[in-house]
């Protein structure tokens, strides 16, 4: 095969196949998402042209968001049972179908089958865990640099497709634009085709990183219902603090510091446990604003990045018995 040649020509010039794994992956997640974004762009066109209203054609968008999200469980059971390459494709045939049989739409119900359950379905089979499962799979060292390129291919996508696709709606019409998008799977499909393998061993190697001289053999393969593995997985994840540390890492995100006016140096962070107990109130200086967080009580100084650093402290309730963290 293609991707057995490939990897062994890679190796003489020790380059990792992982990274073609990568390259075909990124490739497949910037088209999945020009494919997310592109029924936005089609939106004034279809309200010209049958007469829909902004919520009828909103709400296609909206099952497909849905279904976008819940699908990743599914998804990695999926991908797990029956192989990245095959998954792959599957999804990408899924959104092609629902694409090349939208062209001849005429009715809203159409749309919202189509553009809402179908696709929904086909993009979400993918889009949120196919990058995490490369990153684990074919990395064991580098896997915080691919999950960036990976994430970074969703926002690549729509910037590249959006712009085109509005211009080629504007000059010839949404059938044409969309014909571009299933255009562009299809060529997306072939690299599926062609060099997307499962494991490292399939190709002879072990994870990027690894210093083992054989390959990997794949574990065993759960032989139980989908949605039973996929519910499991969601239940014995939902036991682990990392599941919740992500969760309140979310939360945190969405803070905003409001320096006080004069602050010295407000791009410096400053971290601080308060020294009140329970539900009293740290005393804190005019530079610090106290936020509450679980069983820790954080004052935070004024910050303009991430607050990325305050994860750590959810596993650790030990450390409130510490006077000060600077």
């Amino acid at each position: 095969m293609i991707s057995n040649w490939l990897a062994a020509a890679l190796s003489r010039r020790n380059i990792h196949y992982g990274w073609v794994m990568v390259g075909v992956t990124f490739l497949t997640a910037l088209i999945s998402a020009g494919t997310v974004g592109a029924p936005g762009v089609f939106i004034v066109p279809l309200q010209k042209e049958f007469g829909w209203s902004t919520a009828e054609i909103s709400s296609a968008l909206s099952i497909r968001f849905i279904l976008f999200g819940l699908m990743a469980p599914f998804a990695a059971a999926l991908l797990n049972r029956y192989g990245l390459r095959n998954v792959t494709l599957a999804a990408q045939l899924i959104v092609v179908s629902a694409l090349v049989l939208s062209l001849g739409m005429t009715e809203v119900w159409q749309l919202i089958a189509l553009w809402g359950v179908v696709i929904g379905i086909g993009t979400g089979m993918t889009a949120l865990v196919l990058g995490a499962t490369i990153a684990t799979r074919w990395f064991a060292a580098r896997r915080g640099l691919v999950i960036g390129i990976m994430t970074a291919s969703v926002a690549t996508g729509q910037l590249v497709f959006l712009p085109l696709l509005a211009s080629l709606t504007e000059r010839y019409g949404w059938r044409l634009a969309l014909g571009l998008v299933c255009i562009m799977l299809v060529i997306s499909s072939l690299a599926v085709l062609l060099a997307m393998r499962d494991r490292p061993s399939d190709v002879g190697l072990r994870p990027f990183g690894d210093e083992g001289t054989e390959p990997l053999p794949a574990p065993p393969v759960s032989h139980g219902s989908i949605t039973g593995v996929a519910l499991g997985t969601l239940r014995d994840a939902s036991t682990s603090m990392a599941f919740y540390s992500v969760r309140d890492l979310l939360r945190l995100r969405r803070l905003h510091q409001r320096p006080r006016a004069g602050a010295p140096d407000p791009d410096v962070p400053r971290f601080r446990y308060p020294a009140g107990a329970g539900s009293e109130p740290a005393r804190c200086n005019g530079d610090l604003r106290l936020l509450r967080h679980d069983h820790v009580g954080l004052a935070v100084g004024p910050l303009r990045q991430s607050l990325a650093a305050v994860l750590v402290l959810r596993s650790a309730r030990a450390l409130a018995d510490l006077p000060a963290v600077q």
